[in-house]
């Protein structure tokens, strides 16, 4: 018995010491390669307004849902399921200010199932209801695009 509780000590140090032996920045997951960053941008906005699940946005990079998201977190700093919501609601942005569309059709156009979800999304990134948000901004110059975006698709770096 005390060669079981012997290896059982050596188990548990051992997870430890692995637990233990790398810093932070080393057990961070890689970042995702440019290309495959690049094929995930282009099916986000390819696709906008229908539902994408995150399944869908991994198999157009050739990688599993949890490599992909671990790969895009690190790279862009938000997860997928975010950068998803960040960019629809810009785009809904840009409708809300240059088109006549109700609150409802540019929702349903920018791949929100509901009203009521896409102005609760809508409120909690912006930091007001889309009607007050489109009251505000008629007449305005046009929309600047988000620095989200732009650090996503690498447009800062000349690449």
């Amino acid at each position: 018995m005390s060669t079981q509780t012997s290896n059982a000590a050596r188990g548990s140090e051992a997870a430890g010491f692995a637990a233990d032996s790398g810093t932070a920045a080393e057990r961070r997951a890689a970042s995702l390669p440019k290309w495959r960053l690049r094929r995930a941008l282009d099916f986000i906005e390819a696709n906008l307004g229908q539902p994408i699940g995150l399944a869908d946005v991994a198999a157009s990079t050739g990688l599993t849902r949890m490599h992909f998201a671990a790969q895009f977190r690190s790279t862009t700093g938000y997860s997928p399921h975010t950068y998803l919501l960040r960019r629809r609601i810009e785009h809904a942005q840009t409708l809300l200010r240059s088109s006549a569309l109700s609150v409802l059709d540019v929702a349903l156009s920018c791949g929100f199932g509901s009203h009521a979800h896409f102005t609760t999304v809508f409120g909690r990134m912006v930091g007001e209801p889309p009607n007050s948000w489109r009251a505000r901004m008629r007449g305005e110059g046009p929309i600047v695009a988000s620095a989200v975006a732009s650090a996503a698709r690498g447009d800062d770096t000349g690449a």
